[in-house]
């Protein structure tokens, strides 16, 4: 296998290269950046790894990308407000624990970046993961998180969004310039783009709405490019500035590059003959959540296909390091990712080979799997250390600047 700095070059060529650089240097920061922006080596190494305690648990739908940040509060197309995964860009069929395994990679991974707590702790909590998981299969029945069953900082996070405007959100994204709303391109959230781009997409965008009864709604007043994530960093993504319901009511939409997954890469379990990646990641994302988010569309843009969403807030994301010194509120959130994600796999139980729910509650009523996904996501931590410093080295030295 090649060494890992040329795994990391080669998978993100042909990305812009300012964006690029902009996420090697967030994957540079800290071990749980690098971490959210390889989820390429991590399925990589465990197709190798032939671990059957993980390989050979039940088939279920996967987000794909499971760290403790891609859980957060949405307001979902019914316009209420709910708690639930929210990346489905590598989403696929695939083992169970595939997904459960990356998510308790990143728990130990967070908690030495964030300085939450020792080894110790973050094996506490990698544990309580589990037996929340397996509890919450075993009862067999999928339900949600609203403001008025959550907890914590998960309750802050919904309380936050339902009392927050729409117009206040489009004020602090946009600007007027002589009397004409336009996308803030502070370099943080968006940047600039040529005229002549930004023409094209709006044009693919007016004629795709035309074929809507509610057109007028999806007239383009502005767009940008769009600045969010890690992983997908360097890939084409726009902020759409729209016309909703008119101004003040002008809405903000997400557009997004819909890439290959990751885990179809590796995994050898056989995957439906999606139409296109976008069907394949909407189809998922819809399966998996209760609601999905505002807005969700698939649109083709040139000869590219992009997921098209009202754009939700990168603080509407858990920030860990509110959790920090407060070892019971990450105890809490713990407990409710743990819950979600089986949730997100009994909800879509029994579709086009996915296990159905009762071989998922047999599966969690056996104990003999716990200590071989233990011992694995230990072993992998180490091996995250090593890869991270290894790119931290070869950054350094300017590697990937080329």
């Amino acid at each position: 296998m090649k060494p890992v700095e040329e795994r990391i070059a080669d998978f993100n060529e042909g990305r812009m290269d300012e964006l690029l650089q902009l996420k090697y240097k967030n994957m540079r920061q800290d071990i749980f950046g690098f971490y959210r922006g390889t989820s390429h080596l991590y399925y990589e190494d465990l197709a190798a790894a032939d671990n059957k305690t993980i390989n050979e648990s039940p088939a279920t739908w996967v987000s794909g990308d499971l760290h403790l940040e891609n859980y957060g509060s949405y307001k979902a197309d019914n316009r209420l407000v709910y708690f639930d995964i929210n990346d489905f860009d590598d989403a696929a069929i695939a083992p169970c624990l595939w997904e459960v395994s990356r998510l308790l990679v990143s728990i130990l991974v967070a908690i030495k970046a964030k300085r939450l707590g020792d080894k110790a702790s973050a094996e506490k909590l990698c544990t309580l993961f589990i037996e929340t998981y397996s509890q919450t299969l075993i009862e067999g029945h999928a339900r949600l998180i609203e403001e008025e069953t959550a907890e914590s900082i998960v309750y802050t996070l919904l309380h936050k969004l339902r009392k927050r405007k729409r117009k206040n959100f489009i004020d602090q994204r946009t600007k007027k310039i002589e009397g004409k709303r336009k996308i803030l391109t502070d370099g943080v959230h968006a940047i600039a783009l040529p005229e002549n781009l930004k023409k094209d997409i709006a044009t693919s965008i007016n004629e795709w709405a035309k074929g809507k009864a509610d057109n007028d709604f999806y007239k383009i007043i502005d767009i940008a490019r769009r600045i969010a994530g890690t992983g997908s960093l360097g890939l084409e993504r726009y902020v759409a500035l729209i016309k909703g319901k008119g101004e003040p009511d002008n809405y903000l939409l997400d557009i997004k590059f819909a890439k290959p997954s990751s885990v179809i890469l590796h995994t050898k379990i056989q995957q439906p003959a999606w139409t296109n990646e976008v069907q394949r990641i909407i189809e998922i994302q819809k399966r998996m959540q209760a609601f999905p988010p505002a807005l969700l569309e698939g649109i083709k843009l040139s000869d590219k296909w992009f997921v098209l969403k009202e754009l939700q807030p990168m603080e509407d994301r858990v920030d860990l390091i509110t959790c920090g010194g407060r070892i019971t509120h990450l105890d809490c959130f713990i407990k409710n990712v743990a819950t979600l994600t089986a949730w997100a796999q009994l909800r879509s139980s029994g579709r086009q080979g996915s296990a159905i729910a009762d071989t998922l509650i047999e599966f969690a009523t056996k104990k003999d799997w716990h200590k071989g996904l233990e011992e694995y996501i230990n072993s992998y931590f180490v091996t995250i250390e090593g890869y991270y410093k290894t790119f931290s080295a070869a950054y350094d030295k300017n590697y990937f600047k080329r």
